[in-house]
């Protein structure tokens, strides 16, 4: 109990120089907290009044918290990922696929996050292009999240891929039944837009333009 009290007060001290600070001290040179332990104390204040959407060189509340929780404490303060302060954050965000359920959590509140564009990349288009640069597991989750929440799974970016062109060309066969046969993208697609099949014996995918083939003469 003691200690609860001093660490309220110390907190207490963050909270006089902005929350924002607070949630931006990972190992502070002065208290030694962890991130953990601040989100904890956090959880135990009164944030009603606080400004869920500032920023300060660049960086807002979302740069910093790293569980669902403390977003929820944000977007009942009044979170706002309309506002210009927050353009790109989901870009941000998924470049850290271990906060998953924070990225779950913020289309969830806004769901036009997935729609939003990066050099013609939609989130989903730029986890698929991570696929296998980064894992799988990492970003595929990733990528189910954001058809849950309304993605385009057809939308093509500026060179004419869409999810499954990209999957069908890396030969991520797996993933690409997923996207075809669950989330139903297209194999007919308009001129200007790459075909997976096609793409897949351009790069010579003998496995994926077997799959592709039989699933066209199904269809």
């Amino acid at each position: 109990e003691d200690e609860l009290q001093r660490d309220k007060a110390v907190l207490k001290d963050l909270l006089s120089r902005g929350l924002f600070r607070a949630l931006s001290v990972n190992f502070d040179s002065q208290y030694k907290w962890n991130c953990k332990k601040i989100e904890y104390l956090l959880s135990l204040c009164d944030f009603s009044g606080i400004d869920a959407n500032y920023s300060e060189n660049g960086k807002t509340y979302l740069h910093y918290i790293h569980n669902a929780e403390s977003l929820n404490v944000l977007i009942a303060a009044g979170l706002d990922t309309r506002l210009p302060v927050h353009k790109g954050i989901i870009f941000e965000l998924i470049k850290k696929p271990n906060k998953i359920d924070i990225i779950r959590r913020l289309v969830e509140n806004d769901k036009d996050l997935v729609h939003e564009l990066n050099d013609s990349l939609t989130p989903m288009i730029r986890c698929c292009y991570w696929l296998r640069d980064y894992g799988v597991q990492a970003y595929f989750p990733l990528m189910e999240i954001f058809y849950q929440n309304g993605a385009d799974i057809n939308y093509a970016e500026k060179s004419g891929h869409t999810i499954a062109s990209i999957c069908a060309g890396r030969d991520q066969l797996d993933q690409l039944k997923v996207i075809v046969e669950d989330w139903g993208a297209s194999l007919i697609v308009p001129e200007g837009i790459k075909n997976p099949l096609t793409t897949a014996k351009q790069w010579n995918r003998p496995n994926t333009t077997a799959y592709l083939e039989e699933i066209y003469q199904q269809r």
